[in-house]
Formats: structure tokens, sequence, C-alpha cells
């Protein structure tokens, strides 16, 4: 180690006279060497980090160049302006294929090298910063790829320079950031496909790559020929990407601190042309835009953290919510979806009201969309369904009783879906409303919601027992009538309509299957819940699961006979399933 440290420390006398005289030669090697980094790790951060972390080899780069005194922040802004300004001066690559990435790779580098500075020698350098970003932004197309790298630059000054207290450089700092959130705008519009005026459509987003389809095809017919894979539709995705990721990354809090307390009013202006873009990408659901989809809605959970920001997203994210295909999203998405609607009920009190309106669930749901003439009644089921499930999700992404003061109004309202017994599509959405509930509102609070827990899952585990009993056990699995249509064979519990169409029988067997494994789990979740949570449900819990005592097949170890006045609900289900 000694020896090694030796030689580093006499190669690092020698760079640092020949830094100064030959400044552009040895920054044009390093972005040289920074480029030659591993594909396969960057492929793997290429959708969620449009600026992987350095590697090792890249971490070595930066160290030397951190230990030639004579390369301070400053002078390395200054030669990398040189360097991309007159590319023919300098040995860079010849073919503009090659060039594209160096200049990725020279911008990715000062990046990497900013942030290993002190806050002073940055704030010194701002001189040779700014005029950097703005020659970079000058040359549009050439460097457009480059744009987020800007971008990161940019923000990582202003991190460390928040509160300036020179009014030039301060505006200055705005105008610069204004224009690079522009030029990642406008690489997010490149995948963007408009509409005429004549049209008057929404954008759409341009298909990307069909990388899982292209890679099943493969795995299935064996070849390992890749002229096989189909090419992108669109050229621009990984830019656009890139963009969506770094505006996730930084804009939020950029514009935060660039705006001080008395100039929030100028980031709506800012911020609605990006959410007009971000949005159709929000809107697509298909499987080669789920990269894209993941980047927008991480901005979107950024950018609703601030009050400000609202009047920018507000509708936008309202829309979404109510889209039929909301829920189709990768499950990581969920989360961040969580906190827009957070924010988006929590910073005004009257969106919540405005989602019960919309959703039918106040008094004044004629108004809503549920009625619409033209659409059967499955449809208007499915659709009761869908906007129960969108109730309980924003429970769920809200604190603990936040919407104690509203639980009557929403417990009067899932009474009213209750009545529909023959739609197990809405049955088991107002058990996952219970579920939510017992999880977002304290114990004390429930109190008038147990009667209805407890009435609905006795009627339902007593369906599903009856169809069990009527089952004929000597076939392997059960007949689609069975289930299609309980109402057929059942007489009592309240499973028939009195003088009422049989609205069940345009349910599939997967609709029955799915509402029994509804109320399952929210037996499941009561039972998994501490007995101090759910005082009013130790009465009823023997009529579900029997006593601690008692063995699986319900007698009790004291019984002298093989029979009871009363079998628990799940051991009589249990027993048949057995005899299944």
């Amino acid at each position: 180690m000694g020896g090694s440290e030796s030689v580093s420390r006499h190669v690092l006398q020698l760079l640092d006279p020949l830094a100064i005289q030959f400044g552009e030669n040895l920054v044009s090697a390093f972005a040289i060497v920074w480029e030659r980094r591993d594909r396969t790790e960057a492929k793997k951060s290429i959708h969620w980090f449009p600026l992987p972390e350095p590697n090792i080899q890249q971490q070595q780069i930066l160290d030397v160049a951190c230990a030639i005194r004579s390369l301070q922040c400053d002078v390395i802004l200054g030669v990398v302006k040189r360097v991309i300004l007159q590319p023919n001066d300098f040995p860079l690559p010849s073919s503009n294929k090659r060039r594209k990435p160096f200049q990725e790779s020279l911008l990715d580098f000062t990046l990497r090298f900013l942030q290993r500075q002190t806050s002073s020698a940055v704030r010194d350098a701002w001189p040779n910063l700014l005029s950097l970003v703005r020659e970079c932004l000058a040359l549009g197309p050439v460097v457009a790829p480059t744009n987020p790298s800007i971008s990161g630059s940019i923000s990582e000054y202003a991190r460390r320079a928040a509160g300036s207290s020179d009014k030039k450089d301060q505006k200055d700092l705005q105008d610069i950031c204004v224009k690079c959130i522009e030029a990642c705008n406008a690489i997010v519009d490149c995948s963007l496909e408009h509409g005429g005026w004549l049209a008057r459509r929404a954008p759409s987003v341009i298909p990307g790559p069909h990388q899982r389809l292209a890679t099943t095809r493969l795995e299935e017919t064996g070849s390992s020929n890749t002229s096989m894979l189909p090419q992108a539709n669109n050229p621009n995705f990984i830019h656009s990407l890139h963009a969506l990721n770094v505006l996730a990354q930084v804009l939020a809090n950029l514009l935060d601190v660039i705006y001080g307390s008395e100039e929030k009013d100028k980031i709506v202006p800012v911020l609605t042309p990006v959410m007009t873009n971000v949005t159709p990408y929000l809107k697509n659901h298909s499987a080669n835009n789920a990269p894209s989809y993941k980047a927008a809605v991480r901005l979107l959970s950024s950018v609703s953290g601030y009050q400000q920001t609202r009047r920018a997203w507000k509708r936008e994210a309202f829309e979404l919510l109510m889209d039929n295909d909301f829920f189709r999203m990768p499950l990581d998405c969920a989360i961040e979806w969580g906190n827009v609607v957070d924010h988006l009920m929590t910073h005004d009190a009257t969106t919540f009201k405005e989602l019960m309106v919309r959703i039918g669930l106040t008094r004044n749901a004629a108004t809503g969309p549920s009625l619409n003439i033209f659409s059967n009644k499955e449809q208007e089921l499915e659709q009761r369904a869908m906007l129960l499930k969108r109730l309980a999700f924003v429970i769920f992404s809200s604190d603990t009783n936040q919407y104690q003061r509203h639980l009557p109004e929403i417990q009067e309202r899932l009474s009213e879906s209750l009545k529909l017994h023959q739609v197990p599509a809405v049955q088991a959405q107002v058990f996952l409303c219970f579920r939510v509930l017992l999880l977002r509102v304290s114990p004390n609070n429930l109190q008038s919601l147990w009667p209805s827990i407890v009435t609905e899952l006795v009627q339902v585990l007593s369906q599903l027992e009856q169809q069990l009993t009527l089952h004929s056990f000597e076939n392997d699995s059960l007949r689609n009538s069975d289930f299609d249509n309980p109402t057929a064979t059942s007489s009592g519990g309240g499973i028939l309509f009195s003088g009422q169409t049989n609205i069940s029988s345009v349910y599939s067997q997967e609709k029955w299957m799915a509402m029994y494994l509804s109320a399952c789990k929210l037996l499941d979740l009561i039972l998994c819940l501490q007995p101090t949570q759910l005082c009013h449900f130790k009465l009823f819990r023997w009529s579900f699961v029997g006593e601690p005592g008692e063995n699986e097949d319900g007698s009790t170890h004291n019984s002298t006979t093989n029979e009871r006045e009363f079998v628990p609900h799940c051991v009589r289900i249990k027993r048949l399933l057995a005899r299944k």
C-alpha cells in the first residue's frame, strides 16, 4: 500500500502542472474513460435512474480529478464548456453516434465532480456554471439528450446556494432553472403524438420497445437471434424516460428552493406545461409504457407534496383517480399514488366531498355518472363496485381517523350497496371498505359498524355453506351453474329477490368466488387484530371460529357427546371442504 500511495503521489505531482497546459485533453480523457462503464449495470438502472451511481472505476476517476489541485471547480467547468463548444480542437470521437454518448459522459462526469466539491467552491464557480448551461441549452438538439445532466448540475448548485443574498444571482438562477425545466419538458414531449388542429384529440404516448414480449417470444422459440427483436417505434423513448426521471428527482425541490416565500405564485405557470405532458404517460397503462408510467407517478408524487403546486395538478390527478383503468398499475406505484391521493384530499377539505358526489355515495348522486341511461345494468353495477374500491383506496391512503366525521355518511352508503344481495362484485368491495375502516378508524368510533359487519359475514358464510351442501361431491370441481346462479336452488337467508329480476345470472363463477374470498379476508383481518382493538367482536368470535379450548371438529375437551347445539361457521365449512 505504501508503494502504491507513493506512486499515486508522484503521478499527481506530474499531472498537476500538465493539467494547466493540457486541461482540455485531460478532461476529455476523463470523459472517454468514464463512458466505459458496465453496460449491464446501466441497463438495470436505466428505467429508474437516468444518472446511475458511479461504479468503482468512475469513483477512482473522480478521486484523481479531485486530487489535482490545479483543476478547481471553476476551472473544470470552463474546460468542459470549451470542449463542448469547440469539439474539433480536441480528441473527441469522430462520428456523431459516438459524439453524443461522449457529451453525455462529459456532463455526467461534471455533475459527479460538482457533488464532490464543497459548498463554497460550488458557489464560487457559479459564473462558469451559468455560462456552461446557457451554451449547452443554446446548442439545442445537439446536446438534447444531455439535458438531464445539466438539470442535475443546476439542481446541485441550487441546493448548495439556497438563500443567496445576491438578487442578481438569484434571478439568473431562476431564469436558467426555468429554461432547464422547459428543455427537459421538450424531451418529454418528443415521445407524445399530438393530434392536428382538425382532430383536436388528447396527446398520446408513442409506443416504445416491447422488451418483455420480445424476450418471452425468444424464450418460447429457443432462438438467440437478436434480429428477431421488434424495433422500437419511438426512437426518443430512452431520452424521454431519462427526462421524466430527472424531473421526478429534482423538479419539486428545485422550484421550492429557487422561489422564496413571496414568489410561490410563480411556480404554477412553470409547472402547468410539465403536467400537461406528463398526464398522457399516466393515462397509458400498457406494459411497454410501464417505465415511463413509474417515472411519471414519481414526478406527480413529488410535486403533490407542496401545497403551492396544487392548482397545477389537482384536476388531472382527480380525473386519473376516476379513470376506469386507474388500478391497472405496477404494485410499487400504488405507494406513490397513495401519497398523491392523500395530498389531494388533505390539502383541500372540499375534495373528499367532491369525490363522494362523483362516486354517487351522497344524496346528490343523481347527478353522478352511475345513472347513465345508455349503459346496461351490469355496467352500472361494475362501475359502482369500482367506485367503492376507489373510496377504500382513498381512506387507506389517509391517516387514522382522518375521515371520522364522514363515517356516518360512508356507513349509510355502504348499507345501501349491501341491499344488492345478489351483486357479488359490489359486496366484495364493501367487504374491502370494511377492512380499510378497521385499519384507519379507531375502535371506539366503529361501534355502529359492527352489526353490519357481523350480519354480512354470517349471511355470506351461510350462503357459501349452503352452496357446498347442495353441491354434488362426486364431481372434482364445482359446477358453474351452482355458483353462477345461487338463487336457483336457494330460498332462505334473504338470498332471493322478491318480485325482482335475477341480476346475478349475468355474473360468472369467478365473481362469486371473489366475493367469498373478500369475506374470508375480512374475517382473517378481524382475527389477526389484537382483541383490545376489537372489543365489540368478542361477543361474536365464538360463532365464527369457536372458543380457544375447542377441537377442530367443534367439540370441547370436556364434552362427552359428538353433537353440539351450535357449530361455528368456519368449522362447518371446513367439514364440507374436507368431504369434498
